[in-house]
């Protein structure tokens, strides 16, 4: 018996952990704000600069603080020429 109202305990304080979650969202929807972390964004003449340089795409993502799929992706966004990693004579 304690076990059984143990348990209806716990599912009535796990339904109103959710109807507070889901009132807390629409409060916060209600005063406008983003509900999502902000987003990063990559300088496309940067990119472009230190990829003619011959630098790699994951030193380019580190340098300026995001993930080096985020500044390929600005860099084809942007429509940016941008050159091929230059061979060397040890590649």
């Amino acid at each position: 018996m304690v076990f059984t109202d143990l348990g209806a305990l716990a599912e009535l304080e796990r339904s109103l952990i959710g109807e507070r979650l889901k009132a807390g969202i629409r409060n916060a929807r209600a005063k406008g704000k983003r509900l999502r972390p902000p987003r990063k964004v990559a300088d496309p003449g940067e990119i472009h600069r230190l990829r003619f340089e011959g630098i790699s795409w994951r030193v380019i993502g580190k340098a300026l603080g995001v993930n080096p799929a985020t500044a390929l992706h600005t860099a084809r966004k942007h429509r940016l020429e941008i050159p091929r990693k230059r061979a060397t004579l040890s590649d």
